[in-house]
């Protein structure tokens, strides 16, 4: 089953997503890629080892290029690898592969704007790639360590912020001679993942590896805005809705998924129903929910009733945030779910 490792998926805007994973306990330590025009294009998948586009090497992240036609994957190889979907929508060619990184390539970000995309390597480097030529345009020694996350500033297409497995912190601004500078995070651990707000160009989002989440304004980050600890180990990924920005999800390696307000400082949502490492984590564009994905093998789709959101929506983060938490399993799972009652 080279699919049972799922290591990340993505929306497009149109409200299809593309899945990956990696198979670590088979013959060959190759990948598989997905794309599904939606969730019951999924959940009527009969098998998904029958309608996988083969990877020569594992997938650590992937994601859809502006186009919504050609995904861009980071390989367990360190190289970067650009895939083209072709009809039926579920059938992928690989279209150039970009040699990168000296070790694993771990993670990637799409720069504002659409035109570079930022890879972040087990190797301590930062590479910056232009998407046109597809070439590198910088590559920086930033880190002393794996860079495990990086993630996009919401309106420049200049800054980026990436974290290491050392605890570093960077923010970068390419358009400075000395791009790169030192974030202080507020933490007693060290950090593992970083995401901007979509509204705010000075709100940035830290999860550690003992499963707490700092939230700082970079301005000022001598102390947190907000701390919480959702987690109980090392925090995979942090993602903020593109609908309504207090809204911060987050997956972990304690196999959990949960939703906070950021704004009233309470649990929106929390999941326990994944049974391995969640690896894999994107909200719907327009939709109020998210989907994640597991070394399980499992996909989860995770609901918020909206009517519970007040004014909140995506002009607006004004209003009363969720105080249920509401769920449903999609795919190939055949657990039962019960409604989790909220603090």
């Amino acid at each position: 089953m080279s699919w049972r490792h799922l290591d990340a998926l993505m929306h497009r805007s149109d409200g299809g997503f593309l899945l990956a994973s990696s198979s670590l306990t088979g013959r060959f330590w190759d990948g598989s890629l997905w794309a599904f025009r939606n969730m019951e294009d999924y959940k009527q998948c009969p098998n998904l080892d029958m309608v996988a586009t083969r990877t020569t090497s594992g997938i650590s992240d992937a994601m859809w290029l502006p186009d919504g036609h050609k995904a861009l994957l980071a390989m367990d190889s360190g190289e970067l690898e650009l895939w083209v979907s072709r009809p039926p929508a579920n059938y992928f060619e690989c279209e150039a592969i970009l040699c990168s990184h000296d070790d694993m390539a771990l993670c990637l970000t799409l720069l504002s704007g659409g035109e570079r995309a930022v890879s972040g390597g087990a190797d301590g480097r930062v590479i910056v790639w232009g998407l046109g030529e597809l070439s590198q345009v910088h590559d920086y020694h930033g880190h002393m360590d794996a860079v495990l996350s990086v993630s996009p500033h919401p309106s420049c297409k200049d800054r980026f912020v990436s974290a290491s497995r050392v605890g570093e912190v960077r923010m970068w601004d390419l358009r400075r001679e000395k791009p790169g500078h030192m974030l202080t995070v507020p933490s007693h651990s060290h950090p593992s993942a970083v995401c901007f707000s979509l509204c705010d160009e000075n709100i940035l989002a830290v999860g550690t590896e003992t499963g707490s989440v700092e939230v700082v304004d970079t301005r000022q980050m001598s102390t947190p805005l907000l701390s919480y600890q959702p987690h109980t180990r090392s925090i995979h990924r942090l993602a903020f809705a593109p609908w309504n920005s207090a809204l911060l999800a987050s997956i972990s390696d304690d196999t959990n998924v949960w939703v906070h307000d950021i704004k009233s400082n309470s649990k929106v949502l929390f999941s326990a129903f994944h049974t391995d490492f969640v690896r894999g984590l994107s909200w719907h564009p327009t939709k109020p929910h998210l989907l994640t994905c597991s070394w399980d093998g499992q996909v989860h789709q995770h609901l918020i009733e909206r009517n519970q959101l007040g004014k909140s929506d995506a002009t607006s983060n004004e209003g009363r945030v969720v105080s249920e938490d509401i769920m449903e399993t999609v795919g190939h799972s055949s657990s039962q779910l019960e409604p989790l009652t909220s603090n």
